[in-house]
């Protein structure tokens, strides 16, 4: 049988135990948040992204009817100047998207995004090559034709990557929110179990020593009152400190009643003789 001290020690780990799985469980939530909000930041900076390629694009068509309308040599320099600007961003923008997309159906919505920016790359050159031949008219033709379709086909694509963006981010919520709220659930019924098992077994303890100390001192008070004679012993069950006591009891009970008996049979003895 275990020790006293080493029951109440058990108890006592038991709920060391209990803060270090708390602890654990905690730093497992942090964790899981933390990959859950990177989540979140990719999926946010993808949909941020395309916002920009469709603005770059949006100012491209406008510099573009800009070139056509105007007849100031500089202010057309300045537009084309502008284009040229927002091409490259928007070819590295492309570039970068690239890198963000983690599953088939954004890679190719992203491939269909480069396969139309390069048709629109086609159509800025065929407006850009009229100006340049002085084909003013025809240039101001290519863009109320080709114009306003273009740039839609554009941003059609733009918005099915942002669709499907948002709708990652919000499943990215959604999910975030249900592995929180299972995960806090989960950790509260073994943080309870855990309570409930350590201040029970404590308790359980504490009791049973309570109880058994008693249950000793009735004895011994019986047996220094004269209520119990020496012959009454303590029942001893295991081998903790307190059996040790009742095992010292008894032994003295055992010392003093052979004493005593050592005294009756010499006391005895006397008389006879007398």
């Amino acid at each position: 049988m275990m020790k006293i001290k080493t029951k109440l020690l058990l108890g006592l780990s038991m709920l060391i135990l209990l803060c270090l799985f708390l602890i654990g469980i905690g730093w497992y939530q942090l964790f899981s948040l933390n990959n859950n909000a990177n989540l979140l930041k990719h999926n946010y900076d993808t949909a941020s992204l395309s916002f920009k390629i469709q603005r770059e694009v949006k100012d491209e068509s406008i510099s573009l009817r800009n070139i056509v309308a105007f007849s100031n040599q500089d202010l057309i320099q300045k537009d084309l100047d502008s284009i040229e600007k927002e091409r490259a961003a928007v070819k590295k923008d492309i570039r970068s998207l690239e890198t963000l997309v983690n599953s088939t159906e954004q890679n190719l919505i992203v491939k269909d995004l480069k396969d139309r920016n390069d048709k629109f790359n086609d159509y800025i050159n065929d407006v850009t090559k009229q100006i340049d031949a002085g084909n003013k008219d025809k240039a101001k033709n290519i863009v109320m034709t080709n114009g306003y379709q273009m740039q839609e086909e554009f941003f059609s694509i733009i918005s099915r990557i942002t669709d499907t963006f948002e709708m990652n981010m919000n499943s990215s919520l959604s999910v975030m929110k249900n592995d929180f709220q299972w995960k806090m659930s989960l950790s509260t019924i073994f943080s309870l179990l855990g309570i409930i098992i350590g201040v029970g077994y404590l308790f359980r303890t504490v009791w049973t020593i309570a109880n058994r100390l008693n249950k000793m001192s009735h004895v011994m008070s019986n047996v220094a009152n004269g209520s119990s004679d020496l012959q009454t012993r303590i029942e001893v069950k295991s081998n903790d400190e307190i059996d040790e006591v009742g095992r010292s009891f008894n032994y003295m009970a055992e010392s003093l009643e052979e004493q005593m008996i050592k005294e009756q049979n010499l006391s005895k003895a006397n008389e006879e003789q007398a």
